[in-house]
């Protein structure tokens, strides 16, 4: 066994076999927990940050440096999955990651824009009532609503994100 598997390097505890581990699980939280593929580069990130914040913790009596990596990540995946499974439930925001941390997208400030009434009301008669059902209702909720389904929902979803109206309440990064 390479002295790499036995304890993590001092001055770089991120090695091949480390960032495969996390890059895998990158893929599989974002292919299956919700986030968009575009984030899968943060989720890698927090995790690298996650395992650095642990390196202290590793004792190389009890296990390599990989094994004790995929834990850290696996457990990080488990808390991240349930965290956005209670905010769902709690109908908050579906942060990122189950933390605190500044937010990620940047919201439009108050009197910056359009508000929401404003936009709402510029918009055609259905998409407005849409829009206003899905901001209270999840897409499944609102599509048992209209009595469609979720795909067609999110037709509409698609065709409000695409609005000019709407894409003025949160400015561009």
């Amino acid at each position: 066994m390479s002295d790499s598997h036995r304890r993590p390097d001092p001055d770089n505890p991120i090695d091949p076999t480390v960032a495969g581990i996390i890059r895998r699980k990158a893929a599989r939280l974002v292919g299956s927990a919700g986030p968009y593929v575009s984030d899968r580069e943060d989720v890698e990130q927090e995790l690298v940050l996650h395992v650095l914040e642990r390196v202290r913790r590793f004792d190389p009596d009890r296990g390599t440096w990989p094994a004790f990596v995929q834990c850290l990540v696996e457990r990080f995946g488990h808390n991240w999955a349930r965290a956005r499974r209670a905010a769902k439930r709690a109908g908050g925001p579906l942060d990122l990651l189950p933390r605190d941390v500044p937010e990620h997208r940047p919201r439009a400030e108050p009197g910056a824009g359009l508000d929401l009434a404003e936009a709402l009301a510029r918009l055609p008669e259905e998409l407005r009532d849409i829009a206003e059902l899905l901001t209270t209702e999840t897409v499944a909720g609102a599509a048992r609503t209209r009595g469609v389904s979720r795909s067609a929902m999110y037709v509409w979803v698609y065709e409000l994100r695409d609005r000019p109206e709407l894409q003025k309440l949160v400015p561009e990064p």
